[in-house]
């Protein structure tokens, strides 16, 4: 039996790193919607990203892309960010999540 509160709701997975800048943020995101690797990236900041970097705290400005994507693309889209991002280690979080299952949707179609 379905659950009630899961009525409507379809998965699709958050894709999220951070960047330095507004350019680069706006520049990866085109890149993988371009590349059908997902449906939409929402890019917001500045954000204060507080971290221990080798051996040292560090305290920066940062920029958030959110990445919607399915499944089946969230492998391309790791890779493809692996080899764009500025960064030696970049921060790649996913999650997966329940949407409206209109919207979810609109995300596989996108991602095809």
């Amino acid at each position: 039996m379905e659950n009630v509160s899961d009525a409507g709701l379809g998965e699709l997975l958050l894709v999220q790193t951070t960047v330095k800048d507004a350019a680069q943020a706006e520049e990866i995101g085109r890149l993988l919607v371009e590349e059908n690797l997902c449906a939409c990236v929402q890019v917001g900041g500045p954000v204060s990203s507080v971290y221990r970097w080798r051996g040292r705290i560090e305290n920066e400005r940062e920029y958030l892309l959110s990445a919607k994507t399915t499944r089946p693309r969230c492998g391309a889209l790791r890779a493809r960010l692996l080899q764009v991002h500025p960064y030696d280690l970049p921060e790649i979080i996913v999650a997966t999540v329940q949407a409206d299952a209109a919207y979810a949707g609109w995300v596989q179609e996108q991602c095809r």
